[in-house]
């Protein structure tokens, strides 16, 4: 039932967002209460790779690749 292209996409969202959840954790053990900054970055990340995951089908996906990797292209020297 689950392929692997499908359980890694999946993977590759929610694994960002666990640090996220885990600085929220340690904020709120040492400090009582969580950054505001972490629940905007929880939104802005959920926000982009669900609209990712909405633009990721047949007719948008070529235009949305390619965007992509003119972006890995110019900035790829960095990493």
């Amino acid at each position: 039932m689950w392929t692997t292209d499908w359980l890694c996409s999946r993977a590759a969202i929610a694994t960002p967002k666990l640090f996220i959840v885990a600085g929220m954790i340690h904020d709120q053990a040492t400090r009582r209460a969580a950054n505001p900054a972490w629940w905007i970055g929880l939104l802005v990340s959920s926000a982009v790779e669900g609209a990712s995951l909405m633009v990721a089908g047949p007719a948008l996906g070529t235009p949305v690749a390619q965007a992509i990797a003119a972006f890995a292209g110019v900035f790829g020297e960095m990493y």
